[in-house]
């Protein structure tokens, strides 16, 4: 899903011009074709990551700390990392505009399960 932009800059011209403005950086991808959202992380943390993004969540709430009154902040959602253990907690509308292929991918392609 990624090959076209590996080793370049995402086309942030196909996004809106509001998600332009806010990321006015861009998103840059490795040479393997995996966004770099490093710029836009608020947090990382390394877990187990099962592929399930439900579960996977929970786990780096828990490891960030988000558990009880102290809530992931609004706004914000958990990025697999394509080293299939590392969380980032990145903007959700920049995840969501960005197609990718991640860590949840990688891991749900070893174990057999391709959602």
């Amino acid at each position: 899903m990624n090959a076209e932009y590996a080793g370049r800059m995402f086309d942030m011209s196909k996004l809106s011009s509001a998600l332009q403005r806010k990321y006015p950086h861009g998103v840059p991808f490795t040479g393997s074709g995996f966004p770099d959202f490093t710029r836009y992380s608020i947090r990382r943390v390394k877990i187990k990551i099962t592929g399930d993004n439900n579960k996977d969540a929970l786990q780096a709430d828990k490891a960030a700390g988000f558990v009880g009154i102290n809530k992931r902040p609004d706004g914000y959602t958990w990025h697999h990392h394509h080293d299939c253990e590392t969380m980032e907690l990145i903007p959700t509308d920049l995840n969501a505009a960005i197609s990718h292929t991640g860590g949840a991918a990688i891991v749900r392609a070893k174990l057999g399960d391709f959602q």
